[in-house]
C-alpha cells in the first residue's frame, strides 16, 4: 500500500478497537433513531459545554454559571461585582476584575392576597429599578408561578436599551458608555423559571427546548401552563440575542436575592396604599376621582413628548450619595442663569373638575410658542401644619397638589402618647413642628401611588419617553423642617442623637427622631427612583396650603385666599377630622408606641 493511500475501516470492525465491549456514551452511534426523536428524555451535557442549541432553532438556553465553570476553573465564588455606575456586572475569570460588557439583573414575583408583584433589581439607587404589580385579569389566576416569568419579561424589557446602545459602564461623559451589554445575566430564586429556560443544575437541558419541539404542548396534547408568558419570554430572548447578546439564568438562594424580593413586596404595600387612598376619598365626596390612579398619571406626563421636543430631557440633579436631598432651587441656580421668578408651571387638568399639579417651570423655552413651558415629569407640592393656640391641643396637616387636585389633603393629627419607664402613657402635645413633619410625611406618602416604576425615565438621551415621576419639590414655609431635612446623613450617623451641652460626653435624642425616621425611610427606599428636594418659601407664598391646615383645626380659612380657593372646594376636600393617619400606613397612629 503506497504512503498516499488512506486505510478504510473494515465494516465489520467495531469503530472503537476489537476489545472495546460498549461504545462511548459521547457517540452518536450510541443513540438510535427512537432515542433522538424522544423529546421527553432530557440530555445530559457537561458543566463546562458551551450553550446548547436545539435542533432547527436560532436560540441558546444557558444557565449561569455551569456554561463557564470551566473558564473559572471552577472557582465560582464572588461572582458579582458592582461596577463604577452601580450596575452589578460578572468578575472576569481568574481576576478579581469586572467584566465590562456583561451585567447581572435580579428578579423576584410575589403573590400576597391583594394580587402579583414583581421587583426587577439592577443595582443600588440605580432609578431603572422597577417594581409594578400584574395587571388583573379573569383568565389567570394570581400564583407566584405567574409572578416570576412576569420580573423575568420585565428584566429583558429594561436590558433591551443597555443592549443596543450601551450607558451602563463609565461615567455620564466618557466613551466607555457606548460599550454594549454582550452577556446578561438574570438572577433569580426561582427554580421554576431558571430550570425552565435556563436548564438543570446537572447540565440538564432546559424545557425551552422540548415545549419548542412539541409545540408547547404536553404529552396529552394539552397547552403548557403559562403557556402566553414563556411565548414572551421566547420573543424577549430572540430579540436579545438577534442584537448579539447572550442571555443566561442564575439560580441563587432567596438570602442573596434580597433586594429582588424588597422591591416587589414593596409594590403591595404601594397598591395598597392607593387603594385606601381611593376608598377615603369616595367615602368624603362620592365616586372622585373618577379616573384611575394610572389615568392620572397618564394624563399628568401627557405633554412630556410636545413639551421638550426642541432639547434633551428636563433636568435632574444627581443624587449626592453622601445626602438623601438638597435645596431647591439653590441646584438649579446655574441652569436657570438666575431666572428663579415663577418657577411653578400648573399642568394640564386630569379629571373633568379641572384638577391639576403645579410642575417645575422648564429653563428651556419653546421655539413655537417662545414661552417656558413646564417639565411635567415633576410635581410641586406645598405643605404645611398648624397648631391651635388656645381651646383643645390639637393639630393638623394640609397638603396642596394644586387647584381642585383630589389629592389635596386636610388631616387632623391624631393625639399620640409615649410610653414611659413606669409604663404610664404620657401625653405628647401637639406643636407645629410635629404638625410640619405630619404634613410633609402624607405628601411623600401620597406621591407613592403616582410613581410608576415600570418603565424609568433615566436614560431619555437613549430614545426612552419619559413616563414616570422623577423629580418632587416640597414646598414648606418651615425652616426648621428644611434646614434639618438637608442635615439627615449627619444625624443618622450619629443615630439620631445630638449632645445636649458643649464638653459632655452625653448625647439627647433628636427631636421627633420617630418622624425623621419614617421620612427618610419614605426618600430612601419608597421614593428611590425620583429626586425629592425641599423649598423653603416664605409665609405668604404658602397660604393654600396653611389653609388646608387651618380646615383640619375646623377653623375657617384665610380671606386673603378665598379668590382662588372657593368655600365649596374646601368643605369637599375636608376628611373627618377623626381619620386617622393610620390609615394612610403611619405607625405613629398606635397610642403606645414608645417615641421620643
Amino acid at each position: 500500500m503506497s504512503p498516499n493511500q488512506v486505510m478504510k475501516p473494515d465494516p465489520g470492525t467495531p469503530p472503537h478497537g476489537s476489545n472495546s465491549r460498549k461504545r462511548p456514551r459521547d457517540s452518536p452511534d450510541s443513540l438510535d433513531q427512537s432515542s433522538v426523536h424522544d423529546t421527553k428524555k432530557r440530555t445530559i451535557r457537561h458543566p463546562g459545554a458551551p450553550p446548547f442549541r436545539p435542533p432547527g432553532a436560532d436560540l441558546i438556553f444557558s444557565r449561569f454559571p455551569m456554561s463557564r465553570s470551566i473558564k473559572y476553573n471552577r472557582n465560582l465564588d464572588n461572582l458579582d461585582i458592582t461596577g463604577p455606575r452601580g450596575f452589578h456586572h460578572i468578575r472576569r475569570p481568574r481576576t478579581s476584575a469586572p467584566d465590562r460588557s456583561s451585567i447581572i439583573v435580579a428578579t423576584a414575583g410575589a403573590c400576597p392576597k391583594s394580587g402579583s408583584t414583581c421587583g426587577v433589581y439592577f443595582g443600588d439607587r440605580r432609578p431603572v429599578n422597577s417594581s409594578f404589580s400584574v395587571d388583573d385579569g379573569p383568565a389567570y389566576r394570581h400564583t407566584n408561578q405567574r409572578a416570576e416569568p412576569h420580573a423575568a419579561i420585565a428584566a429583558l424589557d429594561a436590558m433591551m436599551p443597555f443592549c443596543q446602545k450601551g450607558g451602563h459602564w463609565g461615567s455620564a461623559t466618557s466613551v466607555d458608555k457606548q460599550c454594549r451589554a454582550t452577556h446578561v445575566v438574570v438572577k433569580s430564586h426561582s427554580s421554576y423559571v431558571v430550570e425552565a429556560v435556563g436548564g438543570g443544575k446537572q447540565g440538564q437541558s432546559a424545557y425551552m427546548e422540548r415545549w419548542m419541539l412539541n409545540g408547547f404542548q404536553t404529552a396529552q396534547r394539552f397547552s403548557i401552563m403559562n403557556i402566553d408568558l414563556w411565548q414572551e419570554i421566547l420573543q424577549r430572548l430572540r430579540d436579545l440575542q438577534n442584537l448579539g447578546s447572550v442571555v443566561e439564568f442564575w439560580l441563587v438562594p432567596k438570602a442573596e436575592n434580597e433586594e429582588a424580593r424588597q422591591l416587589a413586596a414593596r409594590t403591595h404595600s404601594r397598591r395598597a396604599a392607593a387603594e385606601d387612598m381611593l376608598s377615603i376619598f369616595r367615602n368624603a365626596y362620592g365616586p372622585f376621582p373618577a379616573a384611575p390612579m394610572d389615568h392620572i398619571t397618564d394624563m399628568m406626563l401627557s405633554t412630556s413628548i410636545t413639551s421638550h421636543s426642541d432639547h434633551e430631557t428636563c433636568f435632574v440633579p444627581e443624587k449626592n450619595p453622601l445626602q438623601i436631598t438638597s435645596r431647591f432651587p439653590d441646584s438649579h441656580m446655574d441652569v436657570y442663569q438666575g431666572d428663579l421668578a415663577f418657577l411653578e408651571s400648573p399642568g394640564t387638568a386630569i379629571d373633568p373638575n379641572g384638577g391639576r399639579f403645579v410642575h417645575v417651570r422648564c429653563y428651556r423655552q419653546s421655539p413655537v410658542t417662545v414661552r417656558h413651558v413646564s417639565h411635567c415629569d415633576s410635581l410641586i407640592v406645598a405643605v404645611g401644619g398648624a397648631c391651635s393656640a388656645n381651646g383643645p391641643n390639637k393639630s393638623a396637616v394640609g397638603v396642596y397638589f394644586g387647584p381642585n387636585n383630589p389629592f389635596n389633603l386636610s388631616l387632623a393629627v391624631p393625639t399620640m402618647y409615649r410610653v414611659g419607664e413606669g409604663g404610664e402613657k404620657l401625653l405628647l402635645r401637639h406643636t407645629t413642628h410635629r404638625a410640619e413633619l405630619h404634613a410633609v410625611i402624607a405628601a411623600l406618602s401620597a406621591l407613592i401611588p403616582l410613581i410608576d416604576q415600570r418603565q424609568p425615565a433615566e436614560y431619555a438621551a437613549n430614545g426612552w419617553v419619559p413616563t414616570t415621576l422623577k423629580h418632587v419639590v416640597i414646598k414648606i414655609a418651615s425652616e426648621y423642617v428644611v434646614d434639618t431635612i438637608c442635615e439627615m446623613e449627619a444625624w443618622r450617623h450619629s443615630d439620631f442623637r445630638h449632645a445636649c451641652e458643649a464638653g459632655k460626653s452625653h448625647r439627647g435624642c433628636l427631636e421627633h427622631c420617630h418622624l425623621w425616621q419614617k421620612l427618610r425611610q419614605l426618600i430612601e427606599i419608597s421614593l428611590r427612583c425620583a429626586v425629592v428636594q425641599f423649598w423653603h418659601v416664605p409665609r405668604d407664598q404658602n397660604l393654600e396650603a396653611d389653609t388646608l391646615a387651618n380646615v383640619g383645626l375646623g377653623n375657617p380659612p384665610c380671606p386673603s385666599v378665598d379668590a382662588e380657593i372657593s368655600l365649596d372646594w374646601l368643605r369637599r376636600i375636608q376628611v373627618d377630622a377623626a381619620l386617622k393617619l393610620g390609615e394612610y400606613g403611619f405607625e405613629e397612629a398606635a397610642c403606645n408606641i414608645d417615641v421620643y
